[in-house]
């Protein structure tokens, strides 16, 4: 997501944060007949003309892949994430640095006997990102930039008009996002010995990373918008939910994304889905998007997996001083 405010102070006369990064993958692209675009390829257009913020909301690849197309080319003043820079430095290192495609030795025996690689692929896909996120940390410092770690409670002023509060994960989670953190590159020290052992804790990292997503709360002269990159619904215990006018569903509108309670505390109007137009994984869930809009919202999509929405290569939300919300799909 690409977010625009107005402000002279900021170069080209706008504050701009760029919020994740989508995939790296071909296959994400390939068989699109919507005419969706990687993050590299929307840049080369020439908007923006610049970033400011670049906030990672979680280390899927999904949302982590693109990120370093992105700050090589528009190196951004500050980057926000969950963890802290000197933690990053003293746990982090590359995992199988070197291997194009290591989806072989992600693969456990008892899945080769059973020709199962579903695991596999998301242990990969880990193991990328998580090295990719090394990158960017790198990149967006050799250009002189900072990397702020994000807390809950931590509130600000992004820009004229624009404030911004930290809402979640809460200190319990993101604990618990640091101690699998120790446990998963800790395991690179015997991988020879006990190869399993990285497997298992780069699928439990997968398999909980959803809920470290740190949850964002803008406010634009009154108008709420709230971004909880993909936490679930058990994400949001512990955490107390603000109305929003704008609200971007988790987990890319599968079933566990929100529920009526959710819907009920946020009781936005204008509601984002990010979801494939193959709808894997059940994404952009019907029951889900019935309920939004049940509840009165209307619902905008990134692509198109519904029938009533244009083939497009990205939709524009606009959110007026006075609380006016505009939403355009783009071709």
């Amino acid at each position: 997501m690409i977010l625009e405010c107005p402000d002279s102070s900021f170069r080209d006369g706008a504050f701009i944060m760029l919020v994740d990064g989508g995939s790296t993958e071909p296959g994400e692209f390939a068989a699109s007949t919507t005419g969706r675009l990687p993050l590299s390829a929307y840049l080369q257009r020439g908007y923006p003309s610049h970033i400011d913020v670049c906030f990672s909301t979680h280390a899927h690849e999904d949302h982590m892949g693109g990120l370093l197309n992105a700050v090589e080319p528009f190196p951004p003043a500050v980057l926000w994430q969950s963890l802290n820079r000197t933690f990053c430095r003293e746990v982090m290192r590359p995992i199988l640095p070197g291997i194009d495609n290591a989806s072989d030795f992600m693969m456990t025996d008892a899945e080769r006997t059973n020709s199962d690689g579903s695991k596999a692929l998301w242990r990969e896909k880990l193991r990328h990102a998580l090295n990719a996120w090394m990158n960017v940390m790198d990149t967006v410092e050799s250009h002189g930039g900072t990397v702020a770690a994000l807390k809950q409670g931590m509130s600000g002023e992004l820009c004229r008009g624009l404030h911004y509060e930290i809402i979640g994960p809460t200190p319990e989670r993101m604990a618990e996002l640091e101690h699998k953190m120790h446990t998963l590159y800790a395991a690179l020290d015997t991988i020879q010995e006990n190869p399993d052992k990285l497997r298992e804790n780069l699928t439990d990292l997968h398999l909980n990373l959803n809920n470290f997503s740190v949850i964002l709360l803008l406010d634009y002269h009154g108008t709420k918008i709230l971004l909880p990159g993909d936490t679930t619904v058990t994400g949001y215990e512990g955490i107390r939910l603000p109305r929003a006018k704008v609200f971007k569903i988790g987990k890319h509108a599968q079933i566990d994304g929100a529920n009526a309670e959710i819907a009920g505390a946020v009781q936005p109007e204008a509601v984002i889905c990010t979801a494939s137009s193959d709808r894997r994984f059940n994404s952009a869930h019907p029951d889900l998007i019935n309920l939004f809009r049940n509840h009165g919202a209307e619902v905008y999509f990134s692509d198109c997996p519904y029938p009533d929405v244009p083939p497009h290569s990205s939709m524009t939300l606009t959110v007026s001083q006075n609380g006016d919300i505009h939403g355009e799909y783009l071709t």
